[in-house]
């Protein structure tokens, strides 16, 4: 049988480790275990869709799941593995409607890490269940998100903690930019090195005292 590997993993990896070949670790673990239970199957692996950084609550942000849906509805392959239910999504409406569609052409899923199979009834409705328990999951994150910024809020006022909203400001090493850029390195390839913005580069090393000269960075 011609099957589909589809990997997703969130934002909240952005910041892990990721390999030579620009995927996070969690994605190439996650595809090795997809690969490895459709040999197991016997099927055959056609194309294989990542999602990589993409929140899971709407699929209008799953670019290559929808590229996806729209080669499984063209009789491209005829099942489609993928790690767990909630790296298909996280909203309940979608997820329920895709599958239907995708047994209405004949492609059904296969959730390894579950051993969820949707070409049969029960399996069908096993991930109907845990396609629930993604959403409530999803909508308890952001209710705990919530209440943690509304603690926050309440500290600040407080005058009882130092903390701000917003994330950390990511570190660099400001002699290793400066030596990377010395040497001709272009402005691009060391934000992608370093994976902080160009800008917030720029703007970290006026504060500490260099500026800009023909290419060159500089003491002020």
């Amino acid at each position: 049988m011609k099957a589909a590997v589809y990997v997703r993993i969130s934002p909240t990896f952005k910041d892990k480790e990721e390999t030579i070949t620009g995927l996070a670790k969690s994605v190439e673990s996650a595809l090795e275990i997809c690969r490895c239970k459709a040999r197991g199957e016997g099927d055959e692996i056609v194309k294989e869709y990542i999602d990589q950084y993409v929140s899971g609550k709407s699929q209008e942000h799953m670019k290559s799941f929808t590229a996806m849906i729209q080669d499984a509805k063209r009789n491209h392959f005829q099942r489609i593995y993928c790690r767990r239910v909630d790296r298909f999504g996280r909203n309940l409406d979608e997820m329920i409607k895709t599958e239907i569609e995708l047994h209405s052409v004949g492609v059904s899923l296969y959730f390894v890490e579950e051993n969820i199979d949707t070409s049969s009834e029960i399996g069908r409705l096993v991930m109907n269940i845990l396609s629930h328990v993604a959403e409530w999951k999803r909508r308890e994150i952001l209710e705990n998100t919530q209440r943690g910024r509304e603690e926050l809020k309440r500290q600040i006022e407080a005058g009882t903690t130092d903390k701000r909203f917003g994330r950390t400001a990511k570190k660099i090493n400001i002699r290793s930019v400066i030596e990377m850029k010395n040497k001709g390195m272009t402005w691009a390839n060391i934000s992608d090195y370093v994976n902080v913005s160009v800008p917030t580069i720029q703007h970290r090393l006026k504060d500490a005292g260099y500026k800009f000269d023909r290419g060159r960075v500089i003491k002020a």
